[in-house]
């Protein structure tokens, strides 16, 4: 039995989220072969095969071995997988389990951790259980952009938003006005879970803005590129000059033109039109920066952005836990 204070539909919920975290992980390294789960070695990915281990890795450290003290399921994953004593440029050298063997692994460690949640477990359990849950979260969006970044085929999920209009950023609907004052950023220490660098919540002043009420579209974008944003200085800080100067970059990575003039955006290995009303994606601070000063606009600032995203009209530090609420 778990500790009494600890509410069952939580870990029964914490349960279904592991299962939903591993099922998209091997969902973004299905269909791949041996030499794409390898893959060329780049400063700005990991070789598959080596960061869905790793993921496994990080709960047998963290909750298996950091709280209950249990061996290892293999006798050399420390020299596999901790990443903070493995140079980046050496993972590709290591000499790493096959597909098999690493999603037994996988599934060695994924049991164990299930198991002892239904066992007596407390409060530093459920945390240090979601603190890796999470870091999965977050390697689950790297696996997505290394099979884009590698020209790879699209994943196949149960359930994809890819093709859904109602997903799309919408038609620009204005600014939302956000009143200025004293605002708490950061993590309250009531909350169930944050990480370390939202500790504590802290008071800053923020003087009044106002922020779009819908994400930058592509067509807004395409707007910026076709008026020639990618050729006047004016518009780029130095550094994004620089940037661009020294990649001969001409248009957004992904971008290219059809025969008759129109863009088309990439889409893991295939192309397909340019949807003008979805958020763009895939550009970078220099680009967003770049936009902005097109559009007489700026960035906004951190706490800007929290507070416009968890604030509510009738009271700025009543901090809501979704857009929605906190239901």
């Amino acid at each position: 039995m778990s500790d009494s204070n600890i509410n069952p539909l939580t870990i029964k919920t914490l349960i279904n989220d592991l299962n939903d975290a591993r099922q998209r992980t091997l969902a973004l390294v299905s269909g791949l072969d041996s030499q794409q789960m390898i893959g060329p070695k780049l400063s700005s990915v990991n070789p598959l095969l080596w960061e869905i281990g790793h993921v496994a890795y990080f709960y047998e450290y963290w909750i298996l071995r950091g709280i209950d003290g249990a061996d290892s399921f293999l006798e050399n994953a420390d020299a596999l997988y901790d990443s903070i004593n493995i140079a980046h440029d050496e993972r590709w050298n290591l000499p790493l389990l096959t597909l098999n063997e690493t999603t037994t692994y996988m599934q060695q460690v994924h049991n164990a951790v299930i198991k002892r949640l239904k066992s007596n477990i407390n409060e530093n359990d459920i945390y240090l259980t979601r603190y890796a849950l999470f870091h999965e979260d977050m390697h689950t969006e790297a696996f997505t952009y290394t099979r884009r970044t590698l020209n790879y085929p699209a994943p196949v999920f149960n359930h994809t938003a890819i093709d859904d209009e109602q997903h799309d950023a919408d038609i620009h609907q204005g600014d939302a006005k956000i009143p200025g004052g004293e605002y708490f950023l950061g993590a309250n220490k009531k909350i169930d879970f944050c990480f370390d660098n939202e500790k504590w919540q802290h008071p800053v002043t923020v003087k009044p803005f106002a922020i779009s009420r819908t994400a930058t579209s592509y067509q807004q974008y395409a707007n910026f590129v076709n008026h020639g944003g990618y050729t006047q200085k004016d518009f780029w800080c130095d550094d994004g000059w620089a940037w661009l100067q020294k990649h001969n970059i001409q248009q957004p990575n992904g971008w290219k033109k059809d025969t008759s003039g129109n863009w088309l955006i990439q889409h893991f290995n295939q192309w397909k039109p340019l949807r003008p009303h979805a958020a763009v994606i895939h550009i970078n601070w220099y680009e967003a920066n770049a936009w902005c000063r097109w559009a007489k606009r700026r960035l906004p600032t951190e706490a800007e952005w929290e507070l416009a995203a968890s604030g509510t009209p009738e009271n700025i530090n009543e901090k809501r836990n979704y857009p929605w609420g906190n239901d």
